[in-house]
């Protein structure tokens, strides 16, 4: 099934064969069928100062690109950085039990927590964002910035010689962005100058990879951390403040996935990225956020090639724009039985949920270009999880009832979400 979006100019499939046809990888031999990235759409990930990023490159780039920063997001990668991890997300807890039970935003917390994990991996110092107790600048500009960037690109669609304008209206209209970027490449510049290969962040892995394959210059190498330090903790704290609300809300998921927690491990310590990939609660509570709550709320749309291509069985004319909407084909009855509605155990086989159709379920997308970073973001997402949910009660207050009404730039919009996070055993 597609829809056609008169005011996107692009056609939108929601079903799961349709991933392949349009993401995946096609022969190369056949390039002339492959469909590409859109390029309007990305220019709003293009870096500011002109260098290629994963974001915003040809195929042949994004490879090039790629095949160096694989390396820091590999296995082994993780398994060094888990410390790093595990000490950002101790100090979390240790900053919300300070507060003794009182209504917190758990946005702010995620946001924090996240944006010091990326930036100790990326630049080798945390940008020290947990130890504010209002907004950190630097983490609150993440946002701004990826907005701006969206924002232009939609304005843009409805006018005239907008591939003239582009440049002009994201100078304009992008201040946040560019301080953004500058800030990072500075930063980025700066641990590269170091030379220290034995850290075990992204930088170590990208200069190590990059000494002998020497395919990136420093200027793409830097503009890389930038943009990894942009999408690195925005998606992440979105999924977790989503995933809070949804438990938060219902009190029987709630006590359910704490208790599996509880049951699991008698000290915080236990608390590993091994034993958290090992509760099947957890894992299935955390695919239903991704379900309902996607970080990407929107499309990343494609070209077609000037032949057309098949999707989905139906010819599609060339040079059309395609896309998969995750919210959309997440939040229809055709995709999920009572798609609207939070239920983990669907992904447990649980009650009726046999006529489910995982195969659209692609929260990290599909192909040469699906998320770098999704193991990063798994061990994120089950290491906060567990350890919040170890060490506290949650209590969704009654002005977040509602806190899933929200606006999209294609990134969530998102309120404060407040949540009571009690210290187990408090009776204050």
């Amino acid at each position: 099934m597609a829809v056609w979006s008169e005011s996107h100019q692009m056609m939108s499939f929601v079903n799961g064969a349709s991933w392949a046809d349009i993401y995946g990888t096609k022969p190369k031999n056949d390039r002339d069928k492959r469909l590409t990235k859109e390029p309007f759409f990305y220019l709003g990930a293009m870096a500011p100062n002109g260098e290629k990023n994963l974001g915003a490159s040809s195929d042949n780039d994004h490879a090039r690109i790629r095949g160096v920063l694989s390396h820091a997001f590999s296995d082994k990668a993780l398994h060094a950085q888990e410390n790093v991890l595990r000490h950002h997300v101790t100090h979390m807890v240790h900053r919300i039990q300070k507060l003794g039970g009182a209504t917190t935003d758990a946005v702010r917390w995620m946001q924090h927590c996240t944006y010091d994990i990326i930036t100790d991996l990326s630049l080798g110092t945390s940008a020290g964002a947990l130890d504010w107790d209002t907004w950190n600048p630097s983490a609150h500009l993440v946002f701004e910035s990826v907005k701006e960037g969206i924002a232009a690109i939609e304005v843009l669609r409805f006018l005239p010689f907008r591939s003239q304008l582009v440049r002009l209206l994201m100078q304009a209209f992008g201040a946040s962005r560019r301080r953004a970027f500058d800030t990072a490449v500075d930063k980025a510049g700066m641990r590269m100058a170091t030379g220290n290969y034995e850290r075990a962040d992204f930088m170590s892995y990208i200069l190590r990879a990059n000494e002998t394959s020497k395919e990136l210059t420093a200027a793409e190498m830097t503009a890389n951390v930038a943009l990894l330090l942009d999408v690195g903790s925005e998606t992440t704290a979105s999924l977790l403040s989503g995933c809070l609300f949804y438990v938060a809300r219902d009190p029987a998921i709630l006590d359910r996935l704490t208790r599996e927690i509880r049951d699991e491990f008698e000290t915080a310590e236990q608390i590993t990225l091994k034993s958290m990939a090992a509760l099947p609660y957890l894992h299935a509570v955390l695919q239903e956020a991704l379900r309902l709550y996607p970080p990407v709320a929107g499309a990343t749309p494609r070209m077609t090639p000037p032949s057309g291509a098949i999707i989905d069985g139906h010819f599609v004319p060339g040079n059309m724009t395609v896309a998969i909407n995750q919210y959309a084909a997440y939040r229809i009855d055709a995709n999920f039985t009572d798609p609207l509605h939070f239920n983990p155990g669907r992904w447990l086989d649980e009650g009726d949920s046999s006529r489910d159709k995982r195969e659209i379920f692609q929260p990290f997308s599909l192909g040469p270009r699906d998320c770098l970073g999704r193991n990063l973001a798994w061990a994120e997402m089950r290491l906060i999880m567990g350890n919040l949910l170890w060490a506290f009660d949650l209590e969704l207050t009654a002005e977040s009832e509602k806190w899933n009404n929200q606006k999209t730039w294609f990134i969530w919009d998102k309120p404060d979400l407040l949540i009571r996070f009690r210290p187990r055993g408090f009776l204050g």
